[in-house]
């Protein structure tokens, strides 16, 4: 059994996912985690749910969504 796959698309889109009940996914690390999106937002999701986000540019907001 695969507890993970990583796949590309052809536009390059990365995608790291688990497989199977409780698969979790885990960044430990002794230093600093760098998200550096380009477009500018950071989108957070539960089974595909946007519940939070953060919004670059000048502005810097960030938004925590009710579900």
């Amino acid at each position: 059994m695969s507890y993970s796959t990583i796949s590309m698309d052809s536009g390059g889109e990365l995608t790291l996912q688990t497989n199977g009940a409780g698969a979790n996914l885990v960044l430990d690390v002794v230093a600093d985690i760098e998200l550096n999106a380009d477009g500018g937002n950071i989108l957070f999701a539960d089974a595909s749910q946007e519940i939070a986000e953060f919004i670059g540019g000048l502005s810097n907001i960030f938004h925590i969504y009710s579900v």
